[in-house]
């Protein structure tokens, strides 16, 4: 509450966890872009990647999609994306994305906030935060900032985050 964003960017892979997401966004950040990055390489078994023309005025879909490449923005197209969500761009897979961590300040002035948020699954938690605390290995004045999930256990997530070497965070509370 009382929060602006301004966008979302998510791994689109069309898988269904994300139409929950997706829907949300539209209800509760109407103003916020979601934007889409295509995260995987394509297998041609990825059924979930298809769309067919009449499930297109429901399904849940961001309002741009990235592509890593021009082979992607074909594959899409062929796959029932509207091609005009499609646009080429870089990689945002984590590993690309980490190496800029640090060189601007999106916020304006002030410190930089890092907002993590879990879901309800422990195993995709701890991969997820691992990943998040080696891309973060130097986070300078950074504030990171995570979201539990109700069902999260807060304090066997802290004891892994020590483990681990999780740089400095505090829990976010509240909605």
């Amino acid at each position: 509450r009382n929060v602006r964003v301004d966008s979302f960017i998510y791994p689109l892979e069309n898988n269904p966890p994300e139409k929950p997401f997706i829907l949300a966004v539209r209800e509760h950040y109407p103003h916020a872009r979601l934007i889409g990055f295509q995260h995987t390489a394509w297998l041609k078994e990825q059924m979930g990647i298809v769309l067919l023309p009449e499930e297109l005025p429901y399904h849940p879909l961001p309002g741009q999609i990235v592509c890593s490449g021009r082979r992607y923005l074909d594959i899409l197209k062929s796959a029932g994306f509207p091609p005009d969500l499609l646009v080429p761009g870089p990689n945002l897979r984590y590993t690309e994305v980490n190496r800029f961590v640090g060189t601007s300040n999106p916020n304006g002035s002030g410190p930089r906030t890092l907002l993590v948020i879990l879901n309800y699954d422990s195993n995709q938690n701890m991969e997820l935060l691992e990943k998040a605390g080696q891309a973060l290995k130097n986070p300078g004045d950074l504030r990171i900032l995570i979201k539990a999930h109700p069902t999260t256990d807060v304090s066997r997530m802290g004891e892994f985050l020590r483990d681990i070497g999780f740089p400095r965070y505090e829990w976010a509370s509240g909605t």
